[in-house]
């Protein structure tokens, strides 16, 4: 007996050493193994963090955990990762890891998935399955490399998201949690799903769909192994309250699938169907009232194999004498009766038809009706259909009562349409029928973001094949008022093909106040900013647009600009202007040139601008860009008149690069004064001369060019206080100053200077000239005197009868000594 007990304890040491080691010894044969499995199947990049194997935590079976696993793209899909998992555990049978009829996996845990599918020029990153696995696995003969004992497969806490850049569009889900259990590998049994999605998000360009709806799926599956087939029983489909049952089932052929099922909702409240509005554009939804029947049902029945050989389906969706309402407003939706089926009787696709037979309701005693039908949807989709009636947006709005956002008038539209795609692809629109109009009253919009409110008066638009009439429209903003009539053309092709959308509009403002509107909007910009997105939209290529502008005031910032007029042209992603001309500063400016999008990481401007009897202190107080380049313009009273050029790069924020401003022009004045500024105290300093803290400046006739980040000014001349200046140099954009003043002394200010030699100067001749160097910037200017001119100048005027006279002085050794004092003197004065 202790020999037994003794063999039995030595057997269960021997066994538990085993299930310790033996994995160890596994780690490298089950990698191998799960390395085949996938290249079998898989054409991707395929890779895990770690590999283990435990033969305790399941025995007998051997439990395998991947940790990090991930599949990424290759191609154009290379940066790309479709799938990563957090971790993963499977438990297979233990002699299966070593049978080469493959791997018998019972139970499969998934933790914290993440797909990234992405459709990228009309191609899937899911699409890696190797053609040459594919070919294996629709072959009878061939045995699959993995045997499914499976009784239970759980995903918890996944992410899906799905990308379609080609239309745009995102699904994601989050949270999202799937348990499948049962003995698959039973001949018959109930196979139990639960699944569990957090939030669902289905969104196209800026719209979305829906937003965080709650999805669940609960189903218990009779499982046929002998007969592949599958049947549904007590099954619910949720999204949010919208509740739908399933019955029926799935038989898998050796080719397609023997599809018999039919859906219905549970609960025909209208109101489940409204929980499936997004909640950014419905408030309070717990105290809407609703009344009458919802129902949506659909049917399945028969073989499919593919695209060319469909069951037939059919799917109704029926909504009577509907009313919503909420419980503390007076307007309500009445009426409401909707009939859409969609049918298909089977093979094809193209055998769809769609039939919207009845939309109405009725807001405020408006009714509102419309018609849609659809058939041949592949071949040539062939549709007609219409919408006529009436809507008050501010009922509309009350009823029920959008987040965020303030809905206001009427609007009366009665539209017709009919053709088919065939004439779209042509290119015949003159062919398909379109006829009406909408009109707008009383209209207005307003949002958290942009709080002030759009208003339109008034707007009427006739439509049809060929061109949208904007017969007119009256719209204000704040205290701005806007009027436009004209006319678009070629909007079909330009929506269906993306041609040129042509059109022509005149545009009339008695005040555009700028300022107003782009405060109100400081908390759109700035949101922006916050989020790090930064928006630059270039200009589209195919929109050709002529706008006939005419405003009677203009304000922006602190300039205003009376009779405004002129053409404004979008064209080939430029927009182009066309003399625009206008009263401001004081006097008039002219316009033209051209705003250039064609490269979109390099856009630019192009201008010829004309400024007559402007005034200068004015412009400067206006342009920022003015006081940039010329900073004494503040400091100056009096008109110019300028003709220039300007090119200059934008930047991402629509402000110029000051660092690549070309350009140049003339500057023109008949008087223009000068005060306060510090260039000019210190010359007056410098000079010993008060009259020279304000300069008035007459005849001035500039050249400039702008280059290099400066600007750079011929030598000019012009009357200073009386006096002959002459001019030249240059100033950086970053307003440093590199000038030279040639300026004029009078001889009687020499001649006080220069004490008893001042009585040989004839001090009734010209002005000495003295260069003034401005060195520095504008804030801190640096000044100096150049005197080589004054000296010259002085020896020249000298006479022959002097200039002995003075030789004779000098050779008395007490004048020499007097003269050489007074050349010191005069040398103090021009440092």
């Amino acid at each position: 007996m202790k020999q037994a007990l003794k063999a039995v304890i030595i057997s269960i040491v021997v066994l538990l050493a085993l299930l310790i080691i033996i994995p160890f010894t596994m780690v490298s044969r089950v990698e191998t193994r799960l390395k085949t499995e996938i290249n079998k199947n898989i054409n991707s990049s395929v890779a895990w963090e770690k590999v283990s194997v435990s033969l305790l935590k399941d025995f007998p079976n051997v439990q395998v955990e991947l940790t990090g696993f991930n599949i990424i793209g290759l191609g154009t899909f290379k940066e790309d990762t479709l799938l990563h998992v957090e971790n993963i555990e499977l438990s297979a049978q233990l002699f299966s890891v070593f049978s080469s009829d493959g791997l018998k996996i019972i139970e499969v845990n998934i933790e914290q998935p993440i797909v990234n599918a992405i459709t990228r020029n009309q191609v899937n990153n899911w699409d890696i399955v190797n053609k040459n696995s594919e070919k294996k696995h629709s072959s009878k003969k061939e045995n699959s490399g993995s045997k499914l004992v499976l009784n239970k497969f759980q995903i918890n806490n996944a992410s899906i998201i799905y990308v379609d850049e080609n239309s745009h569009s995102k699904t994601s889900l989050s949270g999202v949690n799937l348990q499948l259990s049962g003995n698959l590998s039973a001949e018959e049994s109930i196979v139990q799903l639960k699944s569990r999605v957090k939030e669902l998000n289905v969104q196209q360009e800026n719209v979305k769909y829906l937003s965080d709806a709650n999805l669940t799926f609960d189903a218990n599956i009779l499982a046929d192994t002998n007969t592949n087939k599958f049947t549904f029983k007590n099954n619910t489909l949720a999204i949010n309250d919208l509740k739908m049952g399933f019955n029926g089932g799935v038989q898998i052929l050796n080719e397609g699938f023997d599809i018999n099922l039919q859906l219905k909702t549970i609960n025909n409240d209208i109101k489940t169907i409204l929980s499936l509005i997004p909640s950014q554009y419905l408030k309070d939804f717990e105290s809407i009232q609703t009344e009458g029947n919802f129902d949506i049902s659909a049917n399945v029945n028969g073989v499919f194999i593919d695209s060319n050989s469909l069951p037939n389906f059919n799917f109704n969706v029926l909504v009577e004498d509907g009313r919503i309402a909420y419980s503390d407003v007076d307007d309500s939706i009445d009426d409401i009766n909707v009939a859409l089926k969609i049918n298909n009787s089977g093979k094809i696709l193209d055998s769809t038809k769609v039939s919207l037979e009845k939309l109405y309701f009725s807001i405020s005693d408006n009714p509102f009706q419309g018609s849609f039908y659809l058939e041949t949807p592949v071949s040539n989709a062939s549709f007609v259909g219409g919408i006529d009636g009436v809507i008050d947006l501010k009922s509309v709005s009350d009823i029920v009562q959008f987040k965020d956002m303030e809905l206001e008038g009427i609007v009366n539209s009665k539209i017709d349409f009919a053709g088919n795609k065939t004439l779209i692809d042509i290119e015949d629109y003159e062919a398909l029928k379109i006829n009406g109009n909408i009109s707008f009253k009383g209209f207005s919009y307003s949002n958290s973001i942009m709080p002030y409110k759009i208003k339109v008066s008034e707007a009427l638009m006739n439509i049809n094949s060929e061109t949208i009439e904007l017969k007119q429209l009256k719209a204000s903003v704040v205290n701005s008022d806007l009027s436009l009539n004209g006319s678009l053309s070629g909007y079909l092709p330009y929506y269906f093909k993306n041609s040129t959308l042509k059109g022509s509009l005149n545009h009339y403002s008695s005040s555009l106040n700028l300022n107003e509107i782009l405060r109100k909007s400081k908390s759109v910009s700035e949101s922006k900013k916050d989020s790090g997105v930064v928006e630059f939209g270039g200009i589209p290529r195919n929109i050709h647009l002529r706008l006939y502008s005419n405003i009677d005031k203009l304000t922006y910032d602190k300039l205003i600009v009376n009779k405004a007029k002129g053409v404004l042209v979008v064209k080939d992603s430029k927009l182009v202007i066309d003399r625009y001309n206008m009263n401001t500063l004081g006097g008039k400016i002219d316009i033209e040139g051209q705003y250039n999008t064609q490269n979109i990481s390099k856009p630019y401007i192009d201008f010829v601008i004309g400024a007559d009897k402007v005034d200068i202190k004015t412009m400067a107080n206006s342009f920022t860009v003015v006081d940039s380049l010329m900073p004494v313009a503040k400091n100056a009273m009096g008109k110019i008149s300028s003709d220039f050029k300007l090119r200059s790069k934008v930047n991402q924020d629509y402000t110029l690069n000051i660092a690549s401003i070309k350009g140049g022009g003339t500057i023109k004045s008949d008087a223009v004064t000068v005060s306060n500024s510090k260039v000019l105290n210190q010359m007056a300093d410098l000079l010993n001369k008060e009259s020279y803290r304000t300069l008035t400046a007459k005849d001035i006739d500039i050249n400039y060019e702008m280059r290099n980040g400066k600007i750079i000014v011929s030598p000019f001349s012009t009357n200073i206080n009386g006096a002959k200046f002459t001019i030249q140099g240059e100033q950086g954009f970053d307003q440093s100053l590199n000038y030279v003043i040639a300026a004029p002394v009078s001889r009687k200010d020499v001649a006080n200077a220069m004490g008893f030699f001042g009585g040989i100067v004839n001090q009734n001749g010209e002005d000495v000239i003295v260069d003034v160097l401005i060195k520095g910037s504008a804030d801190n200017p640096k000044m100096s005197l150049d005197i080589a001119k004054a000296q010259k100048q002085l020896q020249n005027e000298v006479s022959e009868d002097t200039q002995k006279a003075i030789e004779e002085l000098l050779e008395d050794d007490n004048i020499k000594k007097a003269v050489d004092d007074i050349k010191n003197k005069l040398g103090d004065f021009f440092k």
